[in-house]
């Protein structure tokens, strides 16, 4: 019979077992039974209790036994002899007969014998060992019993094992209440469906795992996607901020240079595009900016006065009455205070410098009272011994003068001249040979003019100004007038009796040029220069009108550059050489505050500025940029080439109209001079070339209407005033290129007929008179240019019209058309190898038509067409490709500065071009020097590396002075952090550059 079904929470099975006989058995018949034909959405097929397993801690054991027990539905008793003497076994049996029928019972024999007599009905007792005598007569017939002894042999034990899985389904069909073999069913059944879920889980997890790959690599994509448009718009902003910021910059390139170099140093240092370092270039070579710095953080300036050389300045200010700061002004960028010289406490209303800067004269006045009077003894004078710039010394002190106004000292610093009483008042000479001992020259002078005194470059003249306008009477009518503005010229070539020769009205102030008796009177908005060679009759040379009031002026040491003050804080800078044409003013910045000191070097090459801010400025008198110094004409037309010899004195140039050769000194290039032209060529001289020591030129020429003819003439022109004519080579057909080796005496060239094959040789030119042939490559064949797989064709070689023939500098490698040629032996020359370039179209540009050295040999510039390409020359022979540019119009000639950093491109448009190389960084425009309507034939650095010759084919020839930009090209970073001393500092660029991070500029 089916028992009936247990409570909720009760158990399918109880085991009873010794501990001691099968304690390993017990577990493994639980968990076969529990996992036998188990459904795949329960954790067990049959709840099954074990003592160890089932049992809570509990201190009434039998009672938690009774209630297991109680609440299970089939006793499975694992006899053996050990459990049949165990009360707890026995215990058990005698509850469950209590309790239960014996249909539920079922026996696992794991020991000792089991024997049914059937006779009986009962038991085999006297053979059965193995049950405990409370089942005597209990069964009304034969149990079901599994026989398991063979178990004590098995370790290890799981429905895995076949027999002892078929044992666990005898039990476990009789507890579920089926039969064995429906229990094999139904076990099939749950594994076939624990298979299939299992594979559907499977299945359903690599689906899962699938669309969470799909999904995670959509996300990475969108993740990248979404670092690619954080890049781009970081970039954005980035290029945005950097042509803000050199918009900003060249907007105040010329009122505020500093920032405007900084602001172009913090775009190049965020982004080096194109745009920013153009801009820089451009800045350097527009602004005479040279230094800045700051010397009076906590006061401003009332007074200033600078040497005559302007490396030490005199300061006076408001806050510290009557003492004097003296500054090392040498470094403009890091200003260095002397010291201070104490005064007696008065007002210093004059500063001045002897002409060689070991003395200073200071002038202090109390001022006058209410009525405007003088008190007597208002003023002092005092000299200062400066030899020791860091302990000067007061040598002379006159205290209680009275109304002293200014004192000069004369250019040799044996006279010094003073002036008292302002308008109307005294002037007198005293001898300070001995400054702490003064003679004096003269008594008080009456002066019409008495405010401000200065000598002539030759001490022979004295000029003193006021600026005062006094009258008798408060009513100011014209009647009551006794002084208006004006200055005085005294001679005063007997010291001892100075006259005066010659007044002149209006003056504000003035200076004397330091080379001529020139002097540059300012009154109000006008500046004017006067003549005083003849002092009693002094003549206007000329005048500059300002928008403002003027305040002081300086002169060059020669004369010939004036820089004025002016009261919109700002200072211009004039080319006065020709006095009456005064050049177009050239600003110098826009300063905090007016500038009040000023000062030329002594080789007039700046001129420092100092403002009331305590600000100093160091302002360049030349240009940074190229500038034209001389045009050289030729009586010809179709001029095709020019060479400088190395020492950069002589010029030949090459002309295809009649095939004369021009020779030029050059010594000094703002004033060259025309020599005795080279003529016996053939009809066109197509090039020329110095050898190393420029005594000997090579010109190539050719004739016929297809340049069928050519020849090569060798002239001696160590004697421009006599060049001899020494030797001749005759060539197949014209000659295109031709270059003399700069350290060992071979010539090579090159050529071809206008529709032949072209052809290249090599001479001996140990004796020019005899030039023997080393090798001719006839025809000449380039190396087929490389490609960049291995599997692609050769570039086709495509030989221009225009053809190369330049040396390197050790005289070893020579560039010929379209290839590297070593000529180390000039019998057996090797062509070079080119390495392959990522950039496809950079395996292209080795055909060039035009090649350049640089003076070290390292780098290698080339032109085709418009493209201009920067190439390093390997050690071990060839070439790799750097960068190009590409200019506006086809290029006619190419040349690159010594400096490396340089190259000047001229083109069929008449423009000649100046480009900044270095490195990969692509060629930039530097400077764009004639924009002529006729074609440049040509352009050749000096090799002195100051001038630059532009070959106009009109007939014409430019030589340039390259100013800095050859330094300026090869770092201006560098140069540009040498002016400024500091880039932007963090608060400038939050402002500049908002949300960029702060990078340090210099």
């Amino acid at each position: 019979m089916k028992p009936s079904a247990a409570p909720p929470g009760s158990y399918d099975a109880f085991l009873s077992y010794s501990h001691k006989a099968d304690g390993m058995l017990a577990p493994a018949l639980q968990r076969g039974l529990q996992g036998l034909a188990k459904p795949w959405n329960r954790p067990r097929a049959l709840r099954v209790f074990r003592d160890q397993a089932s049992l809570a801690a509990n201190p009434d054991l039998w009672t938690t036994i009774e209630k297991s027990l109680a609440g299970s539905r089939y006793f499975v008793l694992l006899a053996s002899p050990e459990s049949a003497r165990s009360p707890w076994v026995g215990r058990e049996i005698a509850f469950w007969k209590q309790h239960r029928g014996p249909d539920t019972m079922l026996i696992v024999l794991t020991d000792g014998e089991i024997v049914w007599d059937d006779d009986r009905g009962d038991f085999a007792w006297e053979r059965t060992t193995a049950l405990p005598g409370e089942l005597r007569g209990w069964f009304r017939g034969e149990p079901l019993w599994v026989d398991l002894r063979w178990t004590a042999s098995e370790p290890g034990l799981s429905l895995s094992h076949g027999r002892f899985r078929e044992a666990v389904g005898m039990l476990a069909a009789a507890v579920h209440g089926v039969s064995k073999d429906e229990l094999d069913s139904e076990e099939v059944r749950q594994h076939a469906r624990t298979v299939r879920l299992r594979r559907a889980g499977v299945a359903a997890l690599t689906v899962l795992a699938v669309i969470a790959l799909i999904m995670a690599n959509l996300a990475d994509q969108r993740r990248q996607e979404a670092d690619r448009q954080r890049r781009v718009a970081e970039e954005q902003r980035r290029l945005a901020t950097v042509r803000a910021l050199q918009a900003e910059a060249e907007n105040i390139r010329d009122a505020d240079p500093l920032t405007s170099l900084q602001l172009s140093l913090a775009a190049l240092r965020i982004k080096p595009t194109t745009q920013a370092r153009e801009g820089l270039l451009t800045t350097l070579q527009r602004t005479r900016l040279a230094g800045s710095g700051l010397a009076a953080q906590d006061r401003k300036w009332s007074d200033a006065s600078y040497s005559t050389d302007g490396t030490l300045l005199a300061t006076t200010s408001l806050k510290t009455k009557g003492v004097i700061g003296l500054w090392d002004t040498r470094d403009t960028g890091r200003p260095r205070r002397l010291t201070a010289l104490t005064g007696d406490g008065k007002p210093v209303q004059s500063l001045s410098f002897s002409a060689d800067g070991r003395f200073l004269a200071t002038v202090a006045n109390a001022g006058r009272n209410r009525r405007g009077e003088a008190e007597p003894g208002n003023s002092s004078l005092m000299l200062w011994d400066l030899r020791d710039r860091g302990r000067p010394r007061k040598v002379l002190a006159w205290k209680a003068l009275d109304d002293a106004q200014a004192a000069a000292f004369s250019p040799d610093g044996r006279t010094m001249a003073v002036v008292a009483g302002g308008a109307n008042g005294t002037l007198q000479l005293w001898d300070v040979t001995r400054p702490a001992a003064p003679r004096r020259l003269t008594g008080p002078l009456p002066a019409v003019d008495s405010d401000t005194v200065m000598f002539s470059p030759d001490g022979h003249t004295l000029v003193t100004g006021s600026d005062v306008v006094t009258y008798s009477s408060p009513s100011l009518t014209p009647d009551t007038l006794i002084h208006t503005t004006g200055w005085t010229a005294w001679d005063i070539h007997d010291v001892r009796r100075p006259r005066a020769v010659a007044r002149r009205p209006q003056f504000d102030g003035g200076v004397f040029s330091r080379a001529a008796p020139v002097l540059a009177v300012r009154n109000d908005r006008t500046l004017t220069l006067w003549d005083l060679r003849h002092p009693q009759a002094p003549r206007q040379l000329g005048h500059i009108g300002f928008k403002d009031w003027l305040g002081p002026a300086a002169l060059s040491p020669d004369g010939r550059s004036l820089a004025v003050s002016v009261a919109d804080n700002t200072v211009f800078l004039y080319d006065i050489s020709d006095p009456a044409h005064p050049s177009r003013p050239v600003p110098l910045g826009k300063h905090p505050y007016m500038v009040d000191a000023l000062a030329f070097s002594s080789d007039g090459r700046t001129v420092s500025l100092a403002d009331h801010s305590g600000t100093l400025t160091r302002w360049l008198v030349r240009s940074r940029a190229p500038s034209r110094v001389a045009t050289l004409t030729m009586n010809a037309f179709r001029l095709t080439a020019s060479a400088f010899s190395p020492d950069g004195r002589k010029l030949a140039i090459a002309s295809s109209g009649n095939g004369t050769v021009w020779l030029w000194d050059t010594s000094h290039p703002s004033s060259p001079r025309k020599m005795k032209p080279l003529r016996g060529q053939l009809l066109a001289a197509r090039a020329v070339s110095f050898n190393g020591d420029g005594t000997v030129l090579a010109v190539a020429g050719a004739g016929g209407d297809n340049d069928q003819y050519g020849d090569i003439t060798l002239w001696d022109t160590s004697d421009l005033d006599t060049p001899r004519y020494l030797g001749r080579i005759h060539t197949d057909s014209g000659v295109a290129a031709v270059a003399l080796s700069p350290s060992r005496p071979v010539l090579a060239a090159a050529g071809s007929p206008i529709w032949g094959k072209p052809w290249a040789g090599f001479w001996n030119v140990r004796d020019p008179r005899h030039p023997v042939r080393s090798k001719l490559l006839n025809p000449y064949e380039p190396q087929p240019q490389p490609s960049t797989t291995a599997d692609s064709e050769p570039l086709p070689v495509l030989l221009q019209n225009s053809t190369p023939a330049v040396f390197g500098p050790d005289g070893t490698t020579l560039a010929l058309p379209d290839a590297l040629w070593d000529v180390t032996d000039p019998s057996a020359p090797t062509r070079l190898t080119v390495a392959p370039a990522s950039d496809f179209m950079a395996n292209y540009r080795y055909a060039y038509s035009f090649a350049a050295f640089s003076a070290d040999g390292r780098h290698l510039v080339t032109a085709s067409g418009s493209d201009l390409s920067v190439w390093s020359v390997r050690p071990t022979g060839g070439l790799r490709f750097l960068s190009s540019a590409q200019d506006s119009s086809a290029l006619q000639q190419i040349d690159i500065h010594a400096g490396g950093h340089l190259v000047a491109t001229g083109n069929h448009a008449g423009r000649a071009v100046l480009w900044a190389v270095g490195g990969s960084a692509p060629p930039i425009r530097a400077a764009t020097l004639t924009d002529a309507a006729a074609e440049v034939a040509d352009v050749r650095f000096s090799h002195d590396r100051t001038t630059l010759a532009v070959t106009l084919d009109s007939g014409t020839v430019e030589l340039w002075n390259v100013g800095d930009l050859p330094a300026i090209a090869a770092n201006p970073a560098g140069v540009a952090c040498g002016i400024t001393e500091r880039g932007l500092s963090r608060r400038e660029w939050q402002r500049y550059a908002p949300g960029i991070p702060y990078q340090p500029t210099c």
